[in-house]
């Protein structure tokens, strides 16, 4: 009742060679690695991986764009998935206990948990700092480090539930980035 969307993200099925599973499954093996990832870090840092995690592809279901490759095969993309999952993070958002600081670092993580997705960015000095800028000004100084680790965890676990074969070129801007921090 609290989240009618996890119904709608078992039935959503992911067609590309991108994904392997349903939106639903995908998110369980990312929880599974994030866990495993994160085992050392701090139950605040836990929690806010945990729930960014959960949340991440529950907008996906409602962002669903069939395209058709150059081949004729049809498959599935899902344009600002992470809007719309924010917004359902929103929705239910006080319903967890969760601080305004906590709140905020799951917000941003779910928004920014694909950015080393794209064949076109470069990872490199320029972008952590870019990066570093946009986000001292929503978490502060003293929690840029705890954000940043996190986001690793994220789109490590993120990549880790996706078609491995395909993802390998994301990986290594993700363990680029974390090099940066």
């Amino acid at each position: 009742k609290i989240l009618p969307e996890i119904n709608d993200c078992i039935c959503q099925q992911q067609k590309s060679v991108w994904h392997l599973y349903n939106v639903f499954e995908h998110t369980l093996l990312a929880l599974r690695k994030a866990n495993k990832l994160s085992q050392n870090y701090s139950n605040f840092e836990r929690k806010v991986i945990s729930f960014s995690v959960f949340f991440h592809d529950l907008g996906k279901p409602y962002t669903l764009v069939e395209k058709v490759d150059k081949n004729g095969n049809i498959y599935h993309g899902f344009p600002n998935h992470n809007l719309k999952s924010v917004e359902i993070f929103n929705r239910v958002k006080n319903l967890f206990n969760l601080t305004k600081l906590e709140q905020k670092l799951i917000e941003n993580l779910i928004l920014n948990h694909d950015i080393f997705n794209y064949v076109e960015r470069v990872i490199n000095k320029d972008f952590y700092i870019e990066k570093y800028n946009e986000i001292v000004k929503i978490v502060g100084e003293n929690k840029v480090k705890t954000y940043f680790k996190s986001l690793v965890v994220i789109a490590k676990s993120d990549n880790f539930a996706q078609n491995r074969v395909k993802t390998k070129a994301t990986l290594n801007k993700i363990r680029a980035f974390e090099k940066l921090i």
